[in-house]
């Protein structure tokens, strides 16, 4: 934490020594424009190379599932799936698609009151309910429950 802090300090003070001579060079408006561009680029970048957990992530092992798939596969899936299908509903207009997800969480049976370790240990993800997609427990199972 402490280097991100440093980080963020040390941008901050660079950003207080240029803006003054870009302002010079390149207006006010200019400068809007480079930091909108600037955005614009922040903006793809982070939604070629983060995956989302804001929609059906709800416990760590999900998170770890999430973040287990390399991030090639993460780019992969934006580009040749996520952006025809958003072509296809949003620009087209075609309704009735469905975007196949990437993520597959089990979700099933309908005892949800049973704790993650409890699930880790009878080894089955579908003895608790979390959402509509699909994915197994068995991922994170890379511990001995016999032992």
């Amino acid at each position: 934490m402490a280097w991100a802090s440093a980080v963020s300090w040390m941008g901050a003070g660079i950003l207080d020594l240029c803006v003054p001579a870009l302002i010079r060079e390149l207006g006010q408006t200019g400068l809007l424009c480079l930091f909108a561009g600037l955005d614009a680029v922040a903006l793809c970048l982070v939604w070629l190379f983060v995956p989302g957990t804001e929609r059906q992530v709800a416990t760590m092992e999900e998170m770890s599932y999430v973040f287990g798939v390399a991030t090639r596969e993460h780019m992969r899936y934006q580009v040749k799936e996520v952006v025809p299908w958003c072509i296809d509903h949003y620009i087209r207009r075609r309704q009735g698609l469905e975007l196949e997800p990437l993520y597959r969480y089990a979700r099933a049976g309908e005892d949800s009151n049973k704790t993650t370790d409890e699930i880790i240990q009878n080894g089955s993800a579908n003895e608790r309910q979390t959402g509509p997609a699909e994915f197994e427990m068995s991922d994170f199972n890379s511990h001995d429950t016999a032992a």
